[in-house]
């Protein structure tokens, strides 16, 4: 539990008013002592910033107009490095968690939450800088799944399909005819490799081949690097 005399100042950003004022009200019994702001969204969070200074811990409803929850936790990681944010929404799916995370969310939360969890989360990031709960610990068991199986699809190529998709998704590179001269081979052989390797990868689109090879670092085959 913290022990710092000074109050700790606590904002609480959610756009609907009446779990704003639950929050407030549930915070009346946490033991640390402390002041609470409270704003509507990202942009009014700022705006109070200037008025009351610095703010140790914000809760940040993920779902907001204007300036949604990741946007503010992106907009506190530049000017507000020393604030730490508690991300919490009611649709807590696993790839809105990793999004918060990503964004320097220290604890993801339920809007469902129990008084007694709050109080434990937020002391968790106030004292260590990081809240572990269900929620984090499945999403990133997911995260690690999805590496491993990244890995080994990308492993199902032949050299040949990992050599005609990396040089495919360099920047810079027009298409498949700059590729299949690149390698010494027809547009079309280029084709046939891009077709069965999306069809291993489960891909649809350029994008999403992109995506997943920066995601998980994928490279072709050492000795089998496609040309410069």
């Amino acid at each position: 539990m913290a022990t710092t005399r000074t109050p700790v100042r606590v904002a609480v950003i959610d756009d609907h008013q009446l779990f704003r004022k639950g929050i407030i009200d549930a915070l009346t019994g946490w033991p640390v002592p402390h002041t609470v702001v409270e704003a509507k969204d990202g942009v009014e969070y700022e705006q109070r910033c200037r008025e009351v200074g610095h703010i140790h811990l914000a809760v940040v409803d993920l779902r907001m107009p204007r300036r949604d929850g990741c946007e503010t936790l992106r907009w506190m990681e530049r000017h507000q490095p020393r604030t730490l944010g508690v991300a919490i929404t009611y649709d807590p799916a696993p790839g809105l968690v990793r999004k918060a995370l990503k964004c320097n969310a220290k604890a993801v939360l339920d809007k469902n939450v129990e008084p007694a969890e709050l109080y434990r989360a937020l002391s968790a990031v106030l004292n260590t800088g990081f809240y572990m709960n269900a929620l984090v610990t499945r999403d990133l068991r997911r995260e690690v799944e999805e590496e491993v199986s990244a890995h080994e699809r990308w492993a199902t190529l032949t050299p040949r399909q990992q050599q005609v998709l990396e040089l495919f998704a360099r920047p810079g590179v027009k298409g498949l005819a700059e590729v299949a001269e690149r390698l010494g081979m027809s547009e079309a052989t280029a084709e046939t490799h891009r077709k069965n390797a999306y069809l291993k990868l489960g891909l649809h689109s350029k994008d999403e081949l992109v995506r997943l090879m920066l995601t998980h670092d994928l490279r072709a085959t050492p000795g089998g690097d496609p040309a410069p």
